[in-house]
């Protein structure tokens, strides 16, 4: 069986497109070898109404509905183990060519392997991003510690590298390309600055061209984020490269700049602290805080050891964060995780402030990547994952090659691009993401989900229960980020009552339904549209509750009562979760699920 999928011959039928329906191949990529023993297949879509899984024998895969976003298969060993898995990036099903064949890299779950091709020059600290279905490796030094002036793109689909020519424009024999900044953009390209030419160009993944060069800021070693309003916010870094390295004053003055325009910056953005240095920083779009302001914090990266910034965008000056480490990467619910060998904590916005967790292990220049189902990716000389359920990070097996000074990321498919060196791997983490249909998490991590608590000051885990305290403190599943669904939960309130979050795209962007006694049921929308229902009595709260939305309606119920239903046109992709709610709140954590439908 294991030798058909892999010579992807594997059909798709998709019934949606009329009376001749489309097929498709899956075509399966296997830089492992082929799976041992394998005895089984099962193939998973990724639908607008939730997920559909076909065994494969017996069942034929076909009639997949045309609203199907994204497929997993799972390849089935001895007793149903799951010994191979894959996912595909996300797709556009309905509108695939009729004998498409669908890329899809095959990998041992939690496993390690190394990319069909290897990377054609050898890096040591090349500047790296996301670019569509793969990723755009640019500069860094060679085995000579010499700058290097070349660029390359791995294709995702088939784990190959690709040269990609470096415009003229940036030649500099004695720097190369250091202090470039890749920036993301949400239609998958890639934005260059910095290096010291004073330029800014623009990759396409789909050409895998460098193309319009245009002047910009003197400045280099920065930080770089696309806000929402389609503007390039540029933030610290030094005026000048020299020997490869930031030779110029430190720039405290940020600004926006439009995106494909040739202008002057758009605005000023606010000022970093006179006398503090931020160099190869990051930026984290936070979403909107529960007090209405859109808030972003800059991780220091090689500046002041530390220190970050937290900032609106018309704030006149950032507010100084401590307590940051080495690696800063986003978590579920607007926090962030920083953590070094010296140690690791939450930074919990608005205020800023850093809370103390379970330490990382002692590891030799880490990289962070965050994991599509809420949990934390960890590499270098060892290899561990942080999992905010149960605030323990675990010791994984890890590749032959140290990973200490490799650069890492997350594709499309949720899987972990790994470039250390003359050599790539890829890591294959669960399935779990934005489009699973059907997730249980509960507090003692005895199922898949992943439940994160942003505010890890307001979580306390004794005797076994984990209480969250005050009124607005959640806790957020991991993975499905869906707009129509329901989550029930089992929660006991102690104090106060209980609130159900869904798609929240920031603590202040979400629907969230309250059950506090004594009062109304209520559902409030991020606009501050709200209804009421009926009274909620102490009794209710001891029952599973449910949140559901369909279409215009969203409904808060008990598994007795429906307690207030509104229509509110809710069309917005996000987390869902449970919060505390009310004066002196405190609830038990119970199991959580999220079920996605239409």
């Amino acid at each position: 069986m294991w030798a058909v999928v892999t010579r992807g011959v594997l059909l798709v039928c998709l019934a949606a497109c009329g009376d001749s329906p489309a097929h498709v191949q899956l075509a399966p990529v296997n830089p492992c070898g082929p799976a041992h023993s394998p005895t089984g297949l099962r193939v998973i879509a990724y639908t607008g109404g939730g997920e559909l899984r076909r065994a494969v024998p017996p069942t034929e895969i076909d009639a997949f509905p045309g609203d199907t976003e994204q497929l997993g298969v799972e390849v089935l060993g001895q007793a149903g183990a799951v010994i191979a898995t894959g996912k595909t990036a996300p797709l556009d099903f309905a509108n695939l060519p009729n004998g498409d064949a669908i890329p899809i890299m095959m990998i041992p779950p939690g496993g390690f392997c190394a990319t069909p091709e290897a990377p054609h020059a050898a890096r040591t600290g090349p500047a790296i991003a996301r670019a569509g279905n793969g990723v755009l490796i640019l500069g860094g030094l060679d085995g000579s510690g010499a700058p290097l002036a070349t660029a390359e793109y791995y294709d995702a689909a088939d784990g190959t590298f690709h040269d990609v020519a470096v415009p003229g424009a940036y030649d500099d024999p004695v720097n190369g390309l250091a202090g470039a900044v890749l920036t993301e953009l949400h239609d998958g390209r890639v934005a260059l600055t910095g290096t010291s030419r004073e330029l800014r160009s623009y990759f396409d993944p789909v050409t895998r061209a460098i193309t319009k060069i245009d002047p910009f800021d003197v400045r280099a070693f920065h930080a770089a984020l696309e806000t929402s309003d389609n503007q390039l916010l540029v933030m610290g870094g030094c005026a000048g490269v020299g020997s490869a390295a930031c030779d110029g004053p430190v720039r405290h003055e940020s600004y926006t700049y439009t995106l494909d325009q040739l202008d002057k910056p758009r605005g000023h953005a606010p000022t970093l602290p006179p006398g503090e240095t931020r160099l190869g920083g990051r930026i984290f779009d936070l979403g909107v805080q529960t007090d209405g302001v859109r808030r972003f914090v800059l991780a220091p990266g090689d500046g002041d050891p530390g220190q970050g910034d937290r900032f609106a965008l018309d704030d006149f000056m950032t507010e100084p964060v401590a307590g940051l480490h080495a690696q800063t990467v986003a978590l579920d619910g607007s926090a962030l995780l920083s953590a070094d060998a010296s140690g690791a904590a939450v930074i919990l916005p608005p205020g800023g402030a850093a809370e103390a967790i379970t330490p990382a292990p002692a590891m030799t220049a880490a990289q962070l990547v965050t994991l599509e189902d809420g949990s934390v990716l960890a590499l270098g000389d060892q290899v561990a994952r942080y999992v905010p359920t149960t605030n323990v990070w675990q010791t994984l097996d890890a590749p032959p090659v140290p990973l200490g000074a490799s650069r890492a990321l997350r594709l499309l498919d949720g899987s972990v691009f790994v470039l250390a060196g003359a050599q790539a791997f890829v890591y294959r983490p669960s399935l779990v993401g934005p489009q699973t249909g059907l997730l249980t998490a509960a507090p003692d991590g005895s199922q898949q989900g992943i439940l994160t608590y942003p505010d890890p000051a307001a979580l306390t885990r004794m005797n076994g229960k984990n209480l969250l305290t005050g009124d607005g403190s959640r806790a957020l599943v991991g993975g499905p980020k869906i707009a129509t669904g329901s989550i029930s939960a089992s929660v006991h309130v102690i104090t106060g009552g209980v609130a159900l979050i869904a798609e929240q795209q920031g603590p202040g962007d979400a629907v969230v339904g309250r059950l506090v006694p004594g009062d109304a049921a209520t559902i409030t929308r991020a606009d501050g549209t709200s209804c009421a229902g009926a009274t909620v009595t102490s009794d209710e709260l001891a029952l599973p509750i449910t949140l559901a939305i369909s279409g215009h309606s969203v409904t808060l119920a008990t598994s007795t009562a429906t307690k207030v239903t509104c229509d509110l046109p809710v069309e917005a992709r996000g987390a869902w979760g449970l919060a505390a709610a009310g004066d002196n709140a405190q609830i038990d954590v119970g199991p959580v699920t999220v079920t996605r439908t239409r």
